[in-house]
């Protein structure tokens, strides 16, 4: 297992944190408010999930940054492979609260 540095958040009351991401990205828009997390950090998530995608994709076990050549190149065949899917008629509750 990788080396890695735990945290602990303690969340206090309820609070749609997706909501409060994008309020305040839309915040330092409109009025300059200094954002909640930088974009280094941001793209080290992106990172984190394209990697994700690539050990799916690849069947292996991936080092960060991944490979971004190799990671195109798979996107690529994906998107090469995919096709558009017929809508089905599906009733789904979706309750945002469960995930969390």
């Amino acid at each position: 297992m990788p080396e890695f540095e735990g945290e602990t958040i303690e969340i206090v009351g309820e609070t749609n944190q997706h909501a409060a991401v994008l309020q305040n990205f839309v915040d330092s828009i409109e009025t300059g408010a200094q954002l909640l997390t930088s974009g280094d950090q941001g793209l080290g998530s992106l990172q984190m999930a394209n990697g994700i995608l690539l050990s799916e994709w690849t069947n292996r076990a991936v080092t960060l940054p991944i490979d971004a050549n190799q990671y195109e190149a798979k996107l690529q065949e994906k998107i090469r492979g995919s096709s558009l899917r017929t809508p089905k008629d599906l009733k789904v509750e979706i309750d945002m609260e469960k995930s969390y």
